[in-house]
């Protein structure tokens, strides 16, 4: 009888090359040294497996996704161009880095996949459902072409690349999103393929949003926060917190709790405001009287391109449909055509279009969405003010209007701030010569609504083009993650530091004692951190990778 021993490596290696998945192939390597042995003999099994599953028109994108997840941060200007300029000047290049990456970075990228087409199968069947409600004479249930196949997967793979380069703390969205993001990405697309991205964007805040709400609208803490669950879009910042990741295992979380330890646990990487970042594309065509028609015929021939990677027109026939006569400069996200990207209006292939005369379902469709009316928002700010007075009586859990009975008291480890004490909060506002009106204002506004407070005494340093503003609080919400988040993004700022729960002011340099105060505490950031209060003061110099943090002692 054969032994499995006596197959020549060469052929067993053919064999692990037709595995359907890499999560077939740890347990497979485990089974045998044999088998090992053959597999290490051969180094790029696990990137032809990954080649079978992401078809070679995807891979170039899979690999810019998973590399734009794992560069440094900060992101670095440089780097950000190169891997986008690889990407769109030679995929194939970019799609041979696969064999050179690790198995745990090719894993990786297998459970993206299966993720992406997971959510391409999921926003395919909303969308079709959405157009039979236009149209009852439609199939029941849609199979997609291999080239919608494509075109959903890339679309979003596209917003996973977006999410992993432009994602940051101290990301100015009116800079960067215009010098950067416009010419590196958006640009290298037609405006139909980045209402494509549009109408992903809208899918996965819609899950988002849906998945979310139960927590957002009833947990205590989040109440405290006053987090925003009716606002969509740029206007609302935590909408543009979490990646396609996040959101899909969010949609996947069945409980409550969970749900809510994800909200609440989640790393913080900052905010990429993609709603936003679309605007600014439109920004291109401001001023020049270009209308979308047919009898600009230049015109035309640009806008109405087709690349070689999706040489279908139903895309373009289909947003030429919903935008003609329109300026370019309303060319994308128009609110009036959120139901059309509910619809994934622009992703269906030409022959689907014209076979169940789509375009007629369009018109139906090109409308907004229903918005939150007053009475909402209303019952949403008075939410807001039920659970900030349970948080500050040491109540958490979940909340319903007029019910106390679930609330879980803070434990005495924790205690709430005294209202004698003052809580200062320091934020760097990087790059910035002067501290403008609008930007001090900005913040004036927002430290009241978290402090409750109508007077709030504020101290200004500066410091070689360096601005330091400490904000006296008289209280603060206890997850300090999203707190420095929500001033991150307003500001354009990068929190210095902050406090904890507890009396004493503490100072610290790298987690170690500097000194103490009762009083207030004011800091200078220069090439030293000084340090001073009545009677006494001192002085740090920061060492590279160090990091000087204020905090409390305890009461």
């Amino acid at each position: 009888m054969t032994l499995i021993t006596d197959i020549p490596c060469e052929l067993i290696a053919s064999i692990l090359r037709n595995l359907d998945d890499l999560r077939s192939l740890t347990p497979v390597l485990l089974s045998c040294r044999h088998i090992y042995s053959s597999y290490k003999q051969s180094p790029n099994i696990a990137a032809a497996i990954l080649r079978q599953k992401v078809t070679p028109a995807l891979l170039p994108y899979a690999v810019a996704a998973s590399e734009a997840y794992n560069l440094p941060r900060p992101r670095d200007g440089d780097t950000i161009q190169g891997l986008l300029d690889a990407l769109y000047q030679e995929p194939m290049s970019l799609a041979n880095r696969v064999t050179s990456l690790p198995i745990t970075t090719l894993m990786g990228m297998s459970r993206t996949h299966d993720m992406i087409l997971a959510l391409t199968t999921d926003f395919a069947n909303d969308a079709w459902n959405r157009l039979r409600q236009a149209d009852e004479s439609l199939p029941l249930t849609v199979s997609l072409s291999t080239t919608e196949q494509f075109r959903f997967c890339r679309s979003f793979y596209r917003i996973q690349i977006f999410y992993g380069l432009f994602t940051g703390r101290s990301s100015n969205p009116n800079t960067i999103f215009e010098e950067s993001v416009n010419s590196w990405f958006f640009s290298k697309h037609p405006l139909w393929e980045n209402e494509q991205l549009g109408c992903i964007h809208d899918f996965l805040e819609a899950g988002l949003a849906k998945a979310s709400i139960d927590v957002l609208a009833h947990d205590v803490n989040f109440g405290e926060f006053s987090v925003d669950y009716l606002t969509g879009g740029e206007e609302n910042i935590y909408r543009q917190m979490w990646g396609i990741g996040f959101i899909h295992q969010l949609i996947n979380e069945e409980s409550y709790d969970g749900k809510r330890d994800m909200l609440t646990e989640h790393p913080d990487i900052g905010v990429a405001n993609f709603p936003g970042a679309l605007a600014n594309v439109l920004g291109a065509y401001q001023g020049a009287n270009a209308f979308v028609g047919r009898e600009e015929e230049l015109l035309y021939e640009n806008v109405s391109r087709v690349t070689d990677e999706d040489p279908d027109q139903g895309p373009f026939n289909s947003w030429y449909a919903a935008h003609e006569g329109a300026p370019l400069y309303a060319g994308l996200m128009l609110h009036e055509h959120e139901l059309l990207r509910d619809c994934a209006y622009v992703l269906w292939d030409c022959d689907r279009v014209e076979k169940y005369h789509l375009l007629k379902s369009f018109e139906k469709l090109s409308d907004a969405r229903p918005s939150p009316d007053e009475k909402e928002y209303d019952e949403m700010n008075e939410s807001f003010h039920e659970r900030s007075q349970i948080w500050q009586k040491g109540g958490s859990g979940y909340w319903s209007k007029g019910d106390t009975s679930d609330f879980d008291e803070l434990p005495q480890s924790c205690p709430m701030i005294p209202p004698h004490h003052r809580l200062p909060i320091l934020i760097h506002a990087k790059h910035h010569q002067s501290m403008g009106p609008v930007w001090r204002q900005k913040l004036i506004a927002f430290v009241r609504v978290l402090s409750g407070r109508e007077e709030l005494p504020l101290v200004e340093f500066s410091g070689l083009g360096t601005q330091i503003l400490v904000a006296v609080m008289s209280h603060i919400p206890p997850r300090w993650r999203m707190l420095e988040t929500k001033l991150a993004v307003l500001l354009d700022a990068k929190p210095l530091g902050y406090g904890n729960f507890g009396g004493v002011f503490d100072i610290l340099y790298d987690n170690q004692v500097v000194d103490e105060s009762d009083s207030s505490v004011r800091v200078l950031l220069d090439d030293s951190i000084s340090v001073s209060w009545p009677g006494n003061s001192t002085s740090v110099a920061p060492e590279s990778g160090r990091s000087v943090a204020l905090g409390w002692r305890g009461p």
